[in-house]
């Protein structure tokens, strides 16, 4: 958290040109696996039990059959959320985005498939970890998001803008676009290093959040 930094220092990453900042997602973390026949998603976090990445592919399944073949071997990170707050499955309703986006994720396939009917789930998108089966998780976060630029051309141009999602990065005036995601009843934003590698499973300062 940028709160555990001094004002000084916390200035200092507001005001540089080495940090965006981005909106804080309330969602599920996800991997996002590009084929050439058909996609993955995955958790980002492997299983205590089995050392294996839990699948979400037949809960994503518009995203899964969503196809990309030219960018096959790539993989994304992002935050899948469900649109809406209030979702009855049956059993519970749902009070949150980030409740009903776990409920979608967490239930059997059929029935994810008959919730996101006519709303599916939205995956936002931040970073690629693999780029056309190249390792680019040593490329800087700057060089990364000009990578997201291009693949999102495609994705456009092939009708997805209902199923992902660019994260947008503010490079100018970021306190006050902070201000503005307080206002609107948002959690708060990311700010990221635009020179930081891809560190899976650590916690480093060059991301930090502000809530």
């Amino acid at each position: 958290s940028i709160e555990e930094l001094s004002n000084e220092e916390a200035e200092k990453i507001w005001n540089s040109k080495d940090y965006c900042a981005q909106l804080k997602l309330d969602g599920n973390r996800i991997l996002f696996h590009i084929g050439s026949t058909s996609n993955r998603a995955t958790t980002r976090r492997k299983s205590d039990v089995t050392f294996l990445f839990s699948e979400k592919t037949d809960n994503m399944p518009y995203q899964r059959d969503f196809l990309l073949p030219g960018y096959a071997g790539t993989i994304l990170d992002g935050e899948a959320v469900m649109p809406v707050a209030n979702l009855g499955t049956g059993s519970v309703i749902t009070s949150s985005e980030l409740q009903s986006t776990s409920a979608v994720l967490n239930c059997s396939p059929e029935l994810s498939r008959k919730l996101q009917e006519g709303r599916p789930i939205i995956y936002h998108i931040f970073d690629v970890v693999y780029w056309k089966g190249e390792n680019v998780m040593g490329h800087s976060y700057r060089s990364r998001l000009e990578l997201l630029d291009e693949i999102f051309e495609d994705i456009n141009s092939k009708g997805g803008s209902n199923l992902f999602s660019k994260v947008q990065s503010v490079y100018e005036k970021k306190q006050m676009y902070y201000c503005n995601v307080i206002f609107i009843g948002k959690e708060g934003v990311m700010l990221k290093n635009l020179n930081s590698t891809y560190e899976p499973g650590k916690r480093t300062w060059l991301w930090l959040k502000a809530k």
